[in-house]
């Protein structure tokens, strides 16, 4: 867009079709990104500007395959881009595009850094690589030279065992193993440990469950909203803006049941019952799915 304004003078028109409302949210959304991230305008203003169209706006929702239950608005997603560019989590200026679409494909590690220089979510790793019409993994071996000149000193798992974790500590790389099912929502003993973890370890930190979505996005979500100011929907929405897919089904709903917990100065365990999060809601039309990567399954 940059390159377009400059070279002419003339007013661009973006058109979408109004009888479609996913395009028209999907444009309203790439055009308030560039009023953030190029005009300097406020998620405030963004918002106020394009809230006379909001008739004609539908909600993102997750990357599962069930009823949504879990309304994401576009308007959440220009408070994450104001916050995330406040921090220097989003930098036009130093962003590396073509690394970003390489290893974002399965076939070649399938990670994305969600903070630079501290989370990076990624696919598990397997033993064997294998590759199938529908599967692509990559051993460790495959990921230690990236981790080493991008200083990731840890990586912490969340699935079941599916390589040597000695294959990272031989190469100097600390393990950590914290198991909960797939699809489900991690226990505050799990939550604590693992911002224990973030907080104690110097270097960055390479976070995985099978698919490097659901569980991975739900604990480094635990660990942002403890240390930044954002609310769920925002933290939802700046993890699925890095890394398409993250936080799926009930965890949306879990973030919001642990906000405060996370957020205070200390995380008792197990002094409080998380409430149970109802799956049943109407459905909205889904507007970002992870094209590259399957639906999560119990692992």
């Amino acid at each position: 867009m940059n390159r377009l304004v400059e070279k002419s003078k003339k007013i661009i028109k973006w058109y979408s079709l109004f009888s479609l409302p996913i395009n028209t949210t999907n444009a309203l959304y790439l055009m308030g990104g560039y009023c953030i991230f190029s005009l300097g305008w406020t998620a405030q203003q963004t918002t106020e500007t394009f809230m006379q169209i909001s008739d004609f706006l539908v909600f993102y929702r997750d990357a599962s395959q069930g009823p949504a239950n879990y309304d994401l608005d576009v308007f959440a997603c220009f408070r994450a881009m104001e916050k995330a560019k406040a921090l220097g989590w989003i930098d036009f200026n130093t962003f590396d595009y073509q690394e970003y679409t390489f290893y974002e494909q399965v076939e070649n590690g399938d990670f994305n850094w969600l903070v630079p220089n501290k989370f990076l979510a990624m696919a598990t790793p397997t033993a064997v690589a294998r590759r199938t019409p529908t599967t692509v993994t990559h051993t460790p071996e495959y990921y230690i030279p990236y981790f080493k000149k991008n200083n990731v000193t840890c990586v912490i798992r969340l699935n079941t065992v599916e390589y040597d974790r000695n294959s990272f500590l031989k190469e100097g790389i600390d393990h950590h193993d914290m198991y909960f099912v797939d699809g489900t929502v991690p226990s505050l003993a799990i939550i604590d440990k693992f911002i224990h973890v973030c907080e104690t370890t110097p270097g960055a930190i390479a976070v995985h469950c099978k698919q490097g979505l659901g569980r991975t996005g739900t604990l480094i979500a635990c660990y942002l909203m403890k240390h930044y100011d954002f609310s769920v929907p925002e933290m939802i929405a700046f993890l699925r803006i890095q890394r398409p897919g993250s936080v799926v089904g009930p965890q949306q709903h879990f973030l919001h049941s642990v906000e405060a917990i996370v957020k205070g100065p200390k995380i008792n365990v197990p002094v409080r019952r998380i409430k149970k999060c109802s799956l049943e809601a109407p459905a909205v039309i889904s507007l970002k799915k992870p094209s590259s990567r399957a639906t999560p399954t119990k692992v």
